[in-house]
């Protein structure tokens, strides 16, 4: 096993009993996911030996946290990774060993129901729990924050817990909404007051690689203790740095394609106009999807699709190396639970329907190179430039809310920081559904609207000319890559149908979801004023990444016959054509 280097407030946490109960403090750069990496390999080996499937409980709030955790795991030789998932994926697990089912459900309506059932006692593993340990609890808030504290009182009174998190990072709290005002200090304080519970701190800065970044990590305590001095020094850190004027002079920034640069923004909407100026200027961004949103490596489909079924060593060979093969070949019979030693395509495609239940070996990887994220979906990550993207629009930088979100975001940065402003004029605004549109100068009439990655079509593969041609089209494509957005003659004048293009090959559709949101947003033809045009051209958007697509198998010898195939997730927030038929 290769052994993970530790400091000795590491150290400390690492070696504790699986009976200890611990809340540990971790700011940015401390080591934490190596330390909950080597605490599951701790408590999972030796003397301990406990077993990762029942008696051992992992959970992040993230997928890229899973991810992190996992990798470092196999790294360390352990095969421990069953272990570690969400919350949300915990409460599905713990509605199916009740005998109900989660895919009817959202989200939220997941983590009440689990709650529920650990209040009544009914989820009858937690009996075999020896240990829970929870990763970034400072995002753990509301109905979240209650299932944990429910967790945490009906485990049995000799398991143990590790809580760790950061407080100075809780940029959740702000946004608690009507259904629970539980906030990550409530909780911490709540589990804090059980008997033998003990607080532990990471001590050592493993991040940062310049004294501007470690200047950003040093706000901390002010962050912690004192949030009104801390605006004055966060706004004097931010003042210090340099300023980046235009888009056009991140150029030397990003000439080295080993680097990683993050332009973060307080919002998706920012975050989309922004990529759009770095695309026009040719540079291939990506935008960070939400951390809810599953998306399934491209892999999964370029090797399972073509055949019926696998047996483990067919499919290791057909994987770059063994130990990815066997990281792989473990989830996949994780998700489909085949009764014999080889599984069937068909089965996987039918668990990947439920993306609660999809392991982090089968998800894709994230992009490189240049991301353009909210400060919310970079939580947990790191990257050697971060570029703060300011709008008119962010409030003021004295806003307890506001002070924790930019502490957050100059803390990604593990050598420089600068920042840019932006004085776009068109205000953002969101639907309903949380969809950003921005309207004229005189906010009247949609002039911009959000696209994502999920509203292309999924009931079958996209067919340009042959079905086999348009899948090695759609496997070339890289992020980034623009593609031509035009009316499809199945649009009516309920909802319209837009397919995506590139270089005139038919790449994806919008499904009708999106048309529906969409006619909703701008209006149908007979709700509208202006009725000379059926529905507005659309402007090009890019594409995010190619992805494993699941669905009901198609006609036997095409694309998708086992129900895997490749598809194309595009963003953007394109500009609306409203120009009247025939001219």
């Amino acid at each position: 096993m290769t052994e993970i280097r530790l400091d000795d407030s590491q150290a400390a946490v690492v070696s504790a009993e699986a009976s200890d109960r611990l809340v540990v403090l971790a700011g940015p750069g401390s080591g934490k996911t190596e330390v909950v990496a080597a605490r599951i390999a701790c408590l999972t080996q030796g003397d301990h030996d406990l077993d990762p499937t029942s008696e051992l409980i992992v959970i992040s709030f993230s997928r890229a946290a899973v991810r992190a955790v996992n990798q470092r795991l196999r790294k360390s030789d352990v095969r421990a990774s069953a272990a570690v998932r969400t919350l949300d994926g915990l409460a599905a697990r713990i509605m199916l060993d009740c005998g109900e089912d989660p895919t009817s459900i959202g989200f939220d309506a997941r983590i009440r129901s689990a709650t529920r059932l650990v209040e009544k006692g009914t989820w009858e593993p937690i009996e075999d729990v020896r240990h829970l340990i929870v990763d970034e609890v400072q995002d753990v808030v509301g109905i979240r924050a209650e299932f944990l504290v429910r967790l945490v009182e009906h485990l049995p009174e000799e398991s143990g817990f590790t809580l760790l998190g950061d407080p100075a990072q809780a940029i959740y709290d702000f946004q608690l909404g009507p259904q629970s005002s539980m906030t990550c200090s409530a909780m911490l304080a709540l589990i804090a007051k059980r008997p033998g519970v003990a607080v532990r701190e990471l001590t050592g800065s493993y991040r940062a690689a310049t004294r501007e970044a470690r200047h950003a990590i040093a706000l901390r305590n002010d962050v912690r203790l004192d949030l009104s001095n801390a605006s004055v020094r966060v706004s004097g850190f931010l003042d210090s740095l340099v300023r980046i004027e235009r888009p056009e002079d991140l150029g030397p920034l990003l000439q080295d394609a080993s680097r990683t640069t993050a332009l973060l923004t307080r919002t998706n909407g920012q975050s989309l106009v922004t990529a759009h100026r770095l695309w026009a200027l040719g540079i291939p961004a990506t935008v960070r999807r939400p951390i809810r949103q599953p998306v399934i490596g491209s892999w999964v489909a370029e090797t399972l699709g073509t055949r019926s079924s696998w047996t483990r060593d067919e499919f290791i060979a057909a994987q770059p190396d063994e130990e990815i093969g066997v990281a792989r070949w473990k989830a996949l019979r994780t998700i489909c639970r085949p009764r014999g030693a080889a599984i069937e395509t068909r089965d996987v495609a039918s668990a990947l329907l439920t993306p609660w239940s999809v392991p982090s070996e089968l998800v894709a990887e994230d992009a490189g190179g240049v991301v353009v994220s909210t400060i919310h979906r970079a939580k947990g990550l790191e990257f050697d430039t971060v570029v703060l993207v300011q709008f008119p629009d962010d409030g003021p930088d004295d806003d307890p809310a506001r002070v924790r979100e930019l502490y957050v975001a100059v803390t990604r940065a593990r050598e420089r920081l600068f920042r840019m402003a932006d004085d776009s004029w068109y205000p953002f605004r969101r639907t309903d559904g949380d969809r950003w549109y921005c309207t004229n100068r005189k906010r009247r009439g949609t002039v911009r609207f959000e696209i994502r990655g999920e509203d292309t079509d999924r009931t079958a593969p996209p067919v340009g000319s042959t079905a086999g041609a348009t899948q090695q089209v759609i496997r070339a494509l890289a992020p980034g890559t623009p593609l031509d957005v035009e009316l499809d003659p199945s649009s009516t004048m309920q909802f319209p149908v837009y397919r995506f293009l590139h270089e005139g090959v038919v790449v994806a559709r919008t499904s009708t979801a999106f048309g529906e949101v969409f006619a909703r947003q701008v209006g149908t033809p007979e709700r509208r004023a202006r009725k000379d045009v059926a529905w507005p051209g659309v402007g090009q958007v890019h594409v995010e990444t190619v992805e494993t697509v699941a669905g009901p198998p198609q006609a036997h010898g095409t694309v998708g016959a086992h129900g895997l195939w490749l598809g194309v997730r595009a963003v953007g927030f394109p500009w609306l054509v409203w120009e009247a038929e025939g001219r």
